[in-house]
């Protein structure tokens, strides 16, 4: 856990350079469908875009230095972690975690597989989400239903549960646990 204190704005820099153009797109459509002006563009792209850099660089050391200390076979597909996104909006955090994922799964920075599952009840959202799915060729599955009832009817357990803002504690938690198998991962922002 010491690695996830010794993130620093560099790293980030980084990564969003390295990734600006994928992230940028999806930005641009986020932008356009919510018909927001382009003044708030700085603002928002550092609170939603950058975040969201934060959240995948904490997921990823995290998972990295449990690799190191367990019999994990790289890239074996039977050893894939399960993340969820309950709630996810227009895709913060799971879009943009989607993309890091995938380019850094392209340059083998990663030696772990991690199937995305984005839950969002409301239909223009999942619509909005499944393009850029389609766009950005992500390995997302878009799933267009009410988190409460999805776990309802699909008693999944994930290994990473995430969300922004979706709920209010304590609601998030109870939702949280029945999400999550005994050894999950729990990263909520606001």
């Amino acid at each position: 856990m010491d690695s996830l204190h010794k993130i620093d704005k560099s790293t980030i820099i980084q990564i969003e350079k390295e990734n600006h153009y994928y992230l940028n797109i999806f930005f641009q459509n986020y932008l356009n469908i919510n018909n927001i002006e382009r003044e708030k563009y700085q603002k928002l792209y550092t609170t939603l875009v950058i975040d969201s850099i934060y959240q995948f660089h904490i997921i990823f050391n995290l998972i990295e230095n449990d690799i190191k200390n367990i019999n994990f076979k790289e890239n074996d597909l039977n050893n894939t972690l399960n993340l969820v996104d309950i709630g996810t909006g227009f895709g913060f955090p799971g879009i943009i975690i989607s993309i890091l994922y995938k380019n850094y799964k392209l340059k083998n920075l990663i030696t772990y597989n991690l199937k995305i599952h984005l839950i969002e009840s409301n239909q223009k959202k999942a619509k909005f989400l499944d393009n850029m799915k389609k766009e950005l060729n992500l390995g997302v599955e878009i799933i267009n239903m009410d988190c409460k009832e999805y776990i309802k009817k699909e008693p999944k357990k994930f290994e990473l549960v995430i969300s922004k803002a979706v709920f209010k504690m304590p609601n998030i938690i109870d939702i949280y646990k029945k999400y999550s198998n005994l050894f999950s991962f729990w990263l909520y922002s606001k």
